[in-house]
């Protein structure tokens, strides 16, 4: 069986394995961790560019302010990482749970309103730019 685990900043890959084979209960069962991308830090909040997306995310969604949370999505952020100090992975559109769901699914979308606000974003952020 392969699992793909995507692994969170406060755990390590022993962790990981650990947990699985605690939950399998079977010690007859060898466990190989074949590839692994490295975490990547995290931005900094009082960076100015952090700063800018949360000015325009609170201007785009009257008055929300961003706050920080683990993006799971494997996105091309991975390869800015070696460039710049202050990789955010964001994206400025707001789905349903349904919506959600169907991420890389048959018939994915999201709703016409949450791309007009998602294009407001990039408005703003062009003219801040």
């Amino acid at each position: 069986a392969n699992i793909n685990v995507r692994i969170a900043p406060f755990n390590t890959v022993d962790q990981v394995v650990n947990h699985i084979k605690k939950v399998i209960k079977n010690d007859n069962i060898k466990i190989e961790v074949s590839d692994v991308n490295k975490m990547y830090k995290e931005c900094d909040y009082d960076l100015e560019g952090y700063k800018v997306i949360n000015d325009i995310v609170y201007k785009t969604y009257d008055n929300v302010v961003a706050a920080p949370f683990i993006m799971l999505g494997g996105t091309d952020a991975r390869h800015y990482n070696e460039i710049s100090d202050c990789v955010i992975r964001f994206s400025p559109v707001v789905v349903t749970s349904a919506e959600r769901k169907g991420v890389h699914g048959l018939d994915e979308k999201i709703g016409v309103q949450s791309l007009k606000k998602g294009l407001e974003f990039y408005e703003n952020l062009l003219e801040v730019l």
